[in-house]
């Protein structure tokens, strides 16, 4: 029994030392904060400075509106120039 609870008190301490030395970069930041918004687009073709955006922040996902949409040909551009801006599919 003393054994069991001194090894899993070991486990924490280890796992809390590694949390400690873990440092987040921008870029990390970025991308963890990132995964946590939807965001939506002005129109049915990525702007600039939307296709900027979804580069920097890699958001979790793109929300499509009646404003986006005017074709099945048209949506399914729109969806792969924001694909190839992300890293993450």
């Amino acid at each position: 029994m003393t054994v069991i609870i001194l090894m899993i008190v070991r486990v924490i301490i280890t796992n809390k030392i590694k949390i400690r030395k873990y440092r987040m970069t921008k870029n990390d930041f970025r991308k963890n904060i990132g995964q946590l918004l939807i965001m939506g687009v002005a129109g049915p073709t990525l702007l600039e400075e939307e296709k900027s955006v979804v580069e920097k922040i890699q958001p979790a996902g793109v929300i499509y509106f009646r404003r986006n949409v005017s074709s099945p040909d048209q949506l399914r551009e729109l969806t792969r120039s924001i694909q190839k801006k992300s890293k993450i599919r």
